[in-house]
């Protein structure tokens, strides 16, 4: 923080970056979150032995995320507001088993220093808004009619699992909420976040190159390439939520949830979807026979059904996000073949269409069925019970 030292000589000192290391005699030492709660700092487990001191060489400017100021004879001159107390759940490697809730931090006068901006979080910026651009400009607008667009590529090469076309509206939303992550993300509050540094890591940059070279393949009709950007995407995707659940912190708000979480869930179950649909097309595109076709369609509902379920066996309530999606495909699904089109009808016999139709349909009921009770659940033992804590 610019704060003035307090060292009694009557001259201002000049403004101080939070990587600036201030001397012990002005009352502050200046300690990174990693290095705070790192098993190999000396006096492990005790605050106070765990300060720097102003002989020490190593530069922390080097060193990604959030950076404490710990008061020392400062004679009560710092700010202790509770918006200056920083939450150490979630901060630094280890702290989660030490330090569990913002007295701890009140009783050791920890203040927070706002961190700068890394390179992920920039690369975050970049990739997303170059991945809205390409998405819109070539996947929605076509080049001002240049290239085929997404919805005209994927009209003209639908399958027994294509889902209905207002499915696709769920893009909308998924861009919207990473919107709001790239935002928060760059925010003080929010960049140097686990979950933002170690949790999202590259991943989310590897998920938007893939996206962009799916929507760039897919427009020229190049289907297998096209199937393995969209798998690469997936992929990417997946280690991105489990590395932010491995990241997060234990007293996890509903708000960093919903910002730095939260948008990777749904597009992680969507494009489960997606690479699903495209290695129907592009089992399609090969010419295989009828029953191989359909043999591709039923390992794909089957690879769906099985995502849902082991997302359903989370022992979290944040894991119903994905089952809740392949609801939304399912459904979507069962609903295309109500009315299928003519390339359809002329490829499947009538009993296999309605075969497909109707397992879809089951799928989604199934899921139901096991999400509906829990969501109840979760929402009854939130809001109409009573919690009790002993001090």
């Amino acid at each position: 923080q610019d704060t003035p030292a307090d060292s009694g000589s009557g001259s201002s000192a000049e403004p101080r970056t939070p990587y600036h290391r201030l001397d012990e005699e002005e009352g502050i030492g200046l300690v990174s979150g990693r290095k705070l709660f790192s098993p190999k700092t000396p006096g492990f487990g005790h605050l106070g032995d765990a300060e720097n001191s102003s002989g020490d060489e190593e530069d922390d400017s080097d060193h990604e995320g959030v950076f404490f100021l710990r008061s020392g004879s400062m004679g009560g001159g710092g700010d202790s507001t509770d918006d200056m107390l920083v939450d150490l759940i979630g901060v630094g490697d280890n702290d989660s088993t030490y330090h569990d809730t913002a007295d701890d931090i009140r009783q050791h006068n920890i203040i927070m220093a706002p961190s700068r901006l890394s390179l992920r979080n920039g690369l975050n910026l970049l990739a997303f808004s170059a991945s809205v651009f390409i998405h819109y400009g070539i996947g929605v607008w076509g080049l001002n009619g240049i290239l085929p667009t997404i919805s005209e590529v994927t009209a003209t090469h639908r399958t027994l699992i294509t889902p209905a076309d207002w499915t696709h509206w769920i893009w909308a939303v998924i861009y919207a909420l990473e919107f709001v992550f790239v935002v928060a993300q760059l925010l003080p509050s929010y960049r140097s976040r686990p979950v933002v540094l170690q949790g999202v890591g590259y991943f989310f940059v590897y998920s938007c190159l893939a996206q962009i070279a799916w929507t760039m393949f897919y427009s020229f009709c190049m289907f297998l390439i096209s199937f393995i950007c969209q798998a690469t995407n997936m992929a990417s995707l997946c280690f991105l939520i489990v590395s932010q659940f491995l990241s997060q912190s234990r007293n996890e708000g509903r708000m960093e949830y919903f910002l730095l979480r939260f948008p990777f869930s749904l597009h992680v179950g969507w494009v489960f979807v997606e690479t699903a649909v495209n290695f129907s097309i592009f089992s399609q595109h090969m010419g295989l026979s009828e029953g191989e076709q359909l043999c591709a369609v039923i390992v794909s509902l089957g690879v769906l059904l099985m995502v849902g379920s082991l997302f359903l066996g989370a022992n979290t309530s944040k894991g119903l996000v994905v089952p809740a999606v392949m609801i939304w495909a399912f459904v979507g699904i069962s609903v295309a073949l109500n009315h299928p089109t003519d390339q359809i009808q002329d490829e499947f016999d009538g009993t296999i269409i309605a075969g497909v139709r109707a397992a879809s349909l089951s799928f989604s009921i199934v899921i139901a069925a096991v999400l509906l009770p829990r969501l109840a659940f979760i929402v009854f033992k939130e809001y109409f019970t009573i919690r009790i804590s002993e001090h």
